[in-house]
């Protein structure tokens, strides 16, 4: 019996193995944020037209796993939230807290930053407030295409 156990043991480490080589080898198969480190000239913006008005769109241009570069763009209402006193701060679950259409004069640095003003929402007349997130902590290069993870 112990020999069975040992022999599970040394099969499920080899096994982890393989799957770790596989994304070492992959490259970015299995990336997990840190996207600033393969992209370039990433910007954010609001949209202008009516359909877009108050999407903050993140837009890079990414490395693909075969060296070359391609335009992408990631809408990141989806994942962002102002949590009503003004700070920036990733969606845990649907609360129906506004996404970032209360934010504005927002840009993002080279390393991943986004940075911007957000209505303090909690108190009447109360000031704005700057607040800034590491976008690198859930948004992702996979392939040359920006994903969040």
């Amino acid at each position: 019996m112990k020999i069975l156990s040992l022999w599970v043991k040394v099969i499920i480490t080899f096994i982890l193995a393989v799957v770790l080589g596989f994304n070492v080898w992959g490259g970015q198969a299995w990336a997990i944020g840190e996207f600033s480190n393969t992209c370039t000239d990433i910007t954010v913006s609001s949209g202008t037209d009516m359909a877009s008005l108050g999407k903050a769109i993140l837009s890079a241009n990414c490395e693909k796993m075969n060296g070359s570069y391609q335009q992408t763009t990631l809408e990141l209402n989806p994942y962002l939230e102002n949590n009503r006193e003004g700070i920036l701060s990733w969606k845990q679950e649907n609360l129906g807290r506004q996404a970032l259409i209360n934010c504005y004069d927002l840009t993002v640095s080279d390393q991943g930053v986004l940075q911007g003003m957000c209505f303090n929402l909690s108190k009447k007349m109360s000031s704005d407030v700057e607040t800034s997130i590491n976008l690198n902590e859930h948004i992702a290069n996979i392939d040359g295409s920006l994903k969040y993870e």
